[in-house]
């Protein structure tokens, strides 16, 4: 079983943190008043998929889900609905990189639908983050 310990805690942190800033490049790289081509946007989407699908793995096969699950199974319910959430998360993704490639020209739509996925990405890690820290701090918190 991995060990939690708060050095472990701070490193999960950081490795949704470096996530979610590779997500915002990504997001910032779409904002008006750029004009990204379709091209671009793909291999962006594409290096955002690498990053989230080995964040993704390394968080189910040993990560913090295994612990949590291990250590406190009143929460195994709810890392379930979050290991699910990546199947849909890379779903999403995958429907946009099939867009990037198949369309002809970047617009406002697709821009909505990319921001769309991002945020739900977002969400999806803040949740992470506080089952995390649920679970962190009753194991390892201060005794009375």
């Amino acid at each position: 079983m991995v060990e939690v310990t708060p050095a472990s805690v701070d490193a999960m942190r950081r490795a949704h943190s470096e996530l979610l800033r590779e997500v915002e490049e990504l997001r910032a790289a779409i904002r008006p008043p750029l004009a990204p081509t379709l091209a671009g946007v793909g291999a962006r989407l594409g290096a955002v998929r690498a990053r989230v699908l080995e964040h993704f793995r390394i968080e189910e096969e040993g990560g913090y889900m295994a612990v949590v699950r291990q250590r406190q199974p009143r929460l195994e319910g709810a890392v379930y609905r979050l290991a699910a959430e990546h199947v849909d998360l890379l779903r999403a993704l995958d429907a946009l990189i099939r867009t990037a490639a198949g369309d002809t020209r970047f617009d406002a739509r697709f821009g909505n639908e990319i921001t769309a996925w991002a945020e739900s990405l977002e969400r999806h890690e803040d949740r992470e983050n506080r089952l995390i820290e649920d679970a962190f701090d009753l194991d390892l918190g201060p005794a009375d």
